[in-house]
């Protein structure tokens, strides 16, 4: 899959969200659970305005720079977009992604490909002399049972120059 890699400047999406430090091939196991609880608790507080399944990555502090696809611990929120204010909770936070400069792409397909589009993205940053904070996430689109029509939009902020 080829990749079309653009700057721009990304808004912030308020999220409900629960934070976990993870290894990265943990991931796929535990995302749908966790994602679930945020809903239940969207559900149980009544919250009826609300978006798409977001992740956002941080690699924790003690981890090591690896690049594709090595398993590094992540400080990870995985949360849905909310568009009224949430409830005070001890484990679902009221956060949002970054705002500010940002490198992006499209993911067309099954999330086990998701690596990637996050590849691509690095790579163009460093052909092209943008310096990566450290923090990516992906915005999850609407789930069609067709996985060639579920889109992942995938973005990393990018440092000051």
């Amino acid at each position: 899959m080829s990749y079309d890699v653009r700057l721009s400047v990304a808004l912030p999406r308020p999220l409900a969200a629960v934070r976990r430090t993870v290894q990265r091939s943990a991931i796929p196991s535990l995302i749908q659970g966790v994602l679930g609880e945020v809903w239940q608790f969207l559900r149980d507080n009544q919250i009826s305005s609300f978006g798409h399944n977001v992740a956002i990555y941080v690699r924790a502090s003690n981890a090591p720079a690896v690049r594709d696809g090595g398993d590094i611990a992540l400080d990870a929120w995985f949360g849905v977009e909310v568009h009224e204010t949430i409830p005070a909770s001890e484990r679902v936070l009221a956060i949002s992604t970054p705002d500010g400069p940002v490198a992006s792409t499209i993911h067309w397909g099954q999330y086990s490909g998701l690596g990637a589009a996050h590849t691509a993205i690095q790579d163009w940053c460093t052909a092209n002399g943008h310096r990566l904070t450290g923090r990516c996430w992906e915005v999850y689109g609407d789930w069609f049972d067709d996985w060639a029509k579920v889109r992942t939009d995938v973005f990393y902020e990018l440092a000051d120059e």
